[in-house]
């Protein structure tokens, strides 16, 4: 699901968008996977600041005792989008930075790519009891 950074960016306020994973999910997440996201995007200088909010109840198999447990999975990010390897560059101290092909992002590869990173692969408390 690609957007376009200039046109997204004149709406100027938070967008909701709701997305349905199938693929390249993290093995202990079920698919398919019903993702809400409220997002904007804004011109700053030379690049682009999305602001990204994400929710969705997975179903995860504990990667410790192979049981099911459902997660409420919350996740808030600011992602600077480049037009050009070296602002990335520049900007990677501040943000996490995506460099962008043809002046558009892929939301399913950013949302998808946060939850390998911050979805839990275990319940919080133990289960090995």
């Amino acid at each position: 699901m690609k957007f376009s950074v200039k046109e997204f960016s004149r709406f100027g306020t938070m967008q909701a968008i709701t997305v349905k994973l199938t693929e390249r999910l993290p093995d202990a997440i079920q698919a398919p996977c019903t993702v809400n996201c409220m997002l904007m995007i804004n011109r700053v200088d030379n690049y682009y600041l999305l602001n990204l909010e994400t929710n969705a109840e997975l179903n995860i198999e504990c990667q410790r005792c192979l049981k099911l447990f459902k997660y409420d999975y919350h996740h808030k990010d600011e992602l600077a989008l480049c037009l050009h390897e070296d602002r990335a560059n520049t900007l990677m101290e501040l943000y996490d930075v995506v460099v962008l092909e043809n002046q558009e992002f892929n939301l399913i590869d950013i949302i998808t790519d946060n939850l390998h990173l911050y979805a839990p692969w275990a319940h919080e408390e133990s289960c090995l009891n």
